[in-house]
């Protein structure tokens, strides 16, 4: 995905940055196996953390530079019906198919 993205970005003379969110993940997970008391939070919890954390970013830096976030739409997700309330899906404008 980053290798992609990248060559994207390139090709199209785009600035751009790659940010690690690994360790935003693993204090978003600390913190709220703290706050529940728990050591196990669901499956889908721990997927939907990193799609909501990259747009948490893209959204701070965005605001900071001015910008407008913008995303294309995953089509397979959109075709069984699933995306991650407040992730991928913030940005994305749908275009009838």
């Amino acid at each position: 995905d980053i290798e992609d993205a990248v060559k994207s970005c390139e090709f199209l003379k785009i600035r751009y940055e790659v940010a690690n969110i690994e360790n935003s993940f693993k204090d978003t997970v600390a913190l709220t196996k703290n706050i529940l008391k728990t050591e196990e939070l669901s499956s889908v919890t721990m997927l939907n953390i990193s799609p909501r954390l990259r747009m948490n970013l893209l959204y701070a830096v965005g605001g900071t530079l001015g910008y407008l976030v913008a995303n294309t739409s995953n089509l397979s997700e959109r075709m069984v019906g699933y995306s991650t309330k407040w992730g991928r899906s913030s940005a994305t404008i749908y275009f009838d198919l």
